[in-house]
């Protein structure tokens, strides 16, 4: 898979579908980004925010020395980095 094909609607963030299928264990809203149909306002949301500004507020204080990022291969670490 090249780049991320999924966006996850409850953190404005794009994602593999690896980690797309592990935010849906969560309840989290995902879709496709090539073949879903998107509205005016779930643009406009995805416009306002994105991975950085996502990384600003959600790992503002993390640490790799304390929770190194996970292998991309690695479901289970995945799923402990997105808790």
């Amino acid at each position: 898979e090249k780049g991320p094909g999924q966006i996850c609607l409850d953190f404005g963030t794009y994602i593999c579908m690896t980690c797309s299928g592990i935010h849906r264990e969560f309840q989290h809203k995902c879709k496709g980004i090539s073949m879903s149909k998107w509205s005016p306002e779930e643009v406009a949301s995805i416009e306002k925010q994105g991975n950085d500004a996502a990384r600003a507020v959600y790992m503002a204080n993390w640490s790799a020395d304390d929770f190194p990022v996970p292998e991309g291969g690695d479901k289970d670490k995945i799923r402990k980095f997105i808790e």
